[in-house]
C-alpha cells in the first residue's frame, strides 16, 4: 500500500479501480466500482465541489414517524366502505430499514465536502445509470420521486434543488436557459423573439415575486438526483474495509464432540421429564413438532423422531 494512499481521504473511481487492480492481482475496471457499490460490497460517496443543498433528517423508530393528516376533499376520494381506521393520514416518514425511519427536516442546509451515497433512493437509480453506460446496457429510465439521500455516519441529508433550477416552472433561470437552447437550434423572426422574450420577462418577475413572499424553504423541492457538478468517489476507509472483508479467511464451524452431543440429548431428556413429555411414547413426535412452530422455529416430526431415536439409544 502506496504512503500517498494513506494520507488521501478519498480517491477518485478511476484511482480506485486501479488500486485494487494492484491490490488483488487482477484487472479491476470502473465499472467494477459502480457494480460492487450497487451490490453493497463497497461504499460509493460523492464530493460536492461547487456545495449543493439538503434537508437534514433525524432517524427514528415506528413511534416517532410523521404523519399527514389528508384533507376532507382528498379524503372522500375513498370510497367510504373501503376506509380503515388510519385512512386520513399518511406516512410521510422515509423508511430505510426495519422499524427504522427518517424524518426530513423543513430547513435547508447546505453541505460540501464528501458524502457516502445511502444507495436506497434517487442516488441508487443514478449508479444504475452509469453503470449500464459503461458496459454498454440498457438505457435506465426509472424516476425517483423521493430524492437523494446521503449520509455521513448516522447524519443523513436529502438533496433538495431550487425552483429557479427547474425548467417545467416558468420564470425561472433553468426555463431561460431552455429558451436561449430553443432560440439557437430553430430560425425565429426578429419580432417573435422579442415576443419570447418579452413574455418570459414578465415571468421572471412574477416568479421573484412569489419567491421574495414566501418562506426561504418554499423554493426547494427534493432533487430528481444527484447534481451534474458531484464527483463519484471512494473513501480510502472503505477500500480497505472492502479489501479486510475480502481477505477474511470464513470461519468453518466447528463439529460437535461426543461429549457435547450426550449434554444435548441428556438436556433434552430432562426437559422432557420436567414437562410431562414421554419422549418414548407413540406419537409424541408430532406434538412437540407443534410446539416448535409456535416458537417460529419449525421441526419436522422426522427431525424430532431422529433426535429422540438418539435420546433413547443413550438412556438405553
Amino acid at each position: 500500500m502506496s504512503k500517498l494512499f494513506k494520507v488521501k481521504e478519498w480517491l477518485t473511481v478511476d484511482e480506485a479501480a486501479k488500486h485494487l487492480s494492484t491490490m488483488l492481482g487482477e484487472e479491476v475496471v470502473v465499472a467494477d466500482i459502480y457494480r460492487l457499490a450497487l451490490d453493497s460490497q463497497i461504499t460509493l460517496s460523492m464530493n460536492f465541489p461547487n456545495k449543493t443543498y439538503a434537508n437534514p433528517g433525524e432517524v427514528v423508530t415506528s413511534e416517532n414517524i410523521q404523519r399527514f393528516k389528508l384533507p376532507p376533499e382528498m379524503l372522500q376520494l375513498i370510497p367510504e366502505k373501503h376506509r380503515e381506521e388510519g385512512d386520513n393520514e399518511i406516512i410521510v416518514s422515509h423508511r430505510i430499514g426495519e422499524n427504522i425511519f427518517i424524518n426530513w427536516e423543513d430547513s435547508v442546509a447546505t453541505i460540501d465536502g464528501v458524502w457516502d451515497l445511502a444507495m436506497i433512493a434517487s442516488e441508487r437509480i443514478d449508479v444504475e445509470y452509469v453503470y449500464h453506460q459503461l458496459i454498454g446496457g440498457p438505457k435506465i429510465d426509472l424516476v425517483g420521486l423521493d430524492g437523494a439521500f446521503v449520509r455521513r455516519g448516522d447524519a443523513y441529508c436529502r438533496l433538495v434543488e431550487s425552483y429557479d433550477e427547474n425548467e417545467f416552472r416558468k420564470g425561472t433561470s433553468a426555463a431561460r436557459r431552455e429558451i436561449e437552447r430553443f432560440l439557437s437550434m430553430n430560425e425565429v423572426s426578429d419580432e417573435r423573439e422579442k415576443e419570447i422574450w418579452n413574455k418570459f420577462e414578465g415571468e421572471r418577475k412574477e416568479y421573484l415575486k412569489e419567491k421574495m413572499e414566501a418562506p426561504y424553504e418554499r423554493d426547494f423541492f427534493p432533487a430528481g438526483g444527484l447534481p451534474r457538478d458531484g464527483v463519484y468517489v471512494v473513501r480510502t476507509a472503505a477500500i480497505v474495509d472492502f479489501l479486510e472483508r475480502l481477505n477474511e479467511t470464513p470461519k468453518l464451524e466447528k463439529p460437535i464432540s461426543t461429549k457435547e452431543r450426550n449434554s444435548m440429548l441428556t438436556l433434552i431428556a430432562a426437559l422432557c421429564e420436567e414437562a410431562n413429555f414421554d419422549y418414548k411414547q407413540r406419537g409424541i413426535a408430532a406434538a412437540l413438532a407443534a410446539s416448535t412452530e409456535k416458537l417460529g422455529k419449525p421441526l419436522t416430526d422426522d427431525t424430532i423422531r431422529n433426535i429422540l431415536k438418539q435420546v433413547k439409544e443413550l438412556f438405553s
